[in-house]
C-alpha cells in the first residue's frame, strides 16, 4: 500500500485585461492545506502577482486549525481570529494565542499587502464559512450568491490521544 496525498489546493495565473491575477481553488482544510496554500501564494508573489482569488465554493470546510493558521498570514498583529462560548465563559482567540499554539515561526500578516477577493456559494460550509467571514471582517471582498453559504459555520479541531491517534471534534 502506498500514502495517497489528495492536495488541498490548486493554483493557476489568468491574464486579462487588467494583468496578471492568482486563482487559487482551496477544496478543503486539511492538515496539509496551509502548508500548500502558503507555498502557492508565495509563489504567486515571487512572479510578481499580488492580486489573488481565493475560491471556497464548494469547500466542504474541516479543520479550523488550518483556516486558523492561514488567517494569521493575512491578519495584523492584532486582528481576533474568533469568539468561541463555553456555556456562559467567552475565549477570545488572538493573534498572539494563533502564533503561539499554532505559527510560532512567522510574524502576522505575510499576505496583508495582497488584494484578495473569497468566493463562496452555498457549498460553502463549516471552516470555510469562518475563514470567509473572518477575512470579511477584516476588510476582504467576499463574493458570493444572495442566498449565502451553507450555513454551519463550525470547524474541526484535532486533539491527539495518549495512543497515538486522535479524536476530531466538530
Amino acid at each position: 500500500r502506498e500514502v495517497i496525498i489528495i492536495h488541498a489546493v490548486s493554483a493557476k495565473i489568468i491574464t486579462g485585461p487588467s494583468g496578471a491575477i492568482g486563482y487559487v481553488k482551496v477544496k478543503t482544510f486539511s492538515e496539509i492545506m496551509p502548508k500548500e496554500l502558503h507555498k502557492e501564494i508565495t509563489n504567486l508573489r515571487a512572479r510578481g502577482i499580488t492580486k489573488v482569488i481565493l475560491d471556497l465554493r464548494n469547500n466542504p470546510g474541516g479543520l479550523l486549525n488550518s483556516a486558523l493558521d492561514i488567517l494569521y498570514d493575512f491578519a495584523r498583529p492584532n486582528d481576533i481570529f474568533m469568539v468561541m462560548r463555553k456555556r456562559a465563559e467567552s475565549t477570545i482567540f488572538d493573534a498572539a494565542f494563533i502564533k503561539k499554539e499554532l505559527t510560532p515561526n512567522r510574524e502576522p500578516g505575510m499576505f496583508r499587502d495582497m488584494r484578495v477577493v473569497v468566493l463562496v456559494n452555498k457549498g460553502s460550509a463549516s471552516a470555510s464559512e469562518i475563514f470567509a467571514g473572518t477575512m470579511k471582517d477584516w476588510g476582504y471582498p467576499v463574493v458570493g450568491p444572495p442566498e449565502g453559504t451553507f450555513k454551519k459555520g463550525v470547524g474541526q479541531t484535532v486533539f491527539p490521544l495518549s495512543d497515538g491517534s486522535t479524536l476530531r471534534l466538530t
